[in-house]
């Protein structure tokens, strides 16, 4: 009996289907990424509550934002066009650890306190304009 006996001619196409599905979402989400936006702003949600939106398309917009809740503290850095959790109450920290974000669709989230933060863009309006 050889190694690929095991395996039918239908197994190997439903394997082929499998893994095209799952390439799907990431070709979306390459596709909608390079998607121009402007009006870029973060939401930082506590308990999937709306906490603030912040807008990050302001060259010169930096701020520093304390989110205290029942569950603990952290603070959030808003400084050249993104946004990092700079400090957290948390045992473990790991919400610190990927720094900055700035891109539509990148997240941060602290999970003993609940918190998340989007970054989310509008997508620019396209004018049709007439030129003689």
């Amino acid at each position: 009996m050889k190694k690929w006996d095991i395996f039918t001619k239908w197994d190997i196409i439903i394997l082929i289907i499998l893994i095209v599905i799952s390439l799907v979402p990431e070709g979306i989400f390459l596709a909608t990424s390079y998607y121009k936006t402007n009006n870029i702003y973060a939401e930082i949600r506590v308990d999937n509550k709306l906490y603030k939106k912040i807008p990050l398309n302001k060259d010169s917009y930096e701020d520093t934002i304390t989110v205290s809740t029942d569950l603990g503290e952290n603070v959030v850095q808003v400084h050249n066009k993104s946004i990092g959790i700079v400090q957290a109450d948390c045992p473990d920290k790991i919400c610190e650890k990927p720094g900055f974000i700035s891109k539509p669709g990148q997240t941060l989230v602290c999970l003993p306190h609940k918190l998340v933060i989007t970054i989310k863009g509008e997508a620019k309006q396209e004018t049709d304009e007439l030129s003689y």
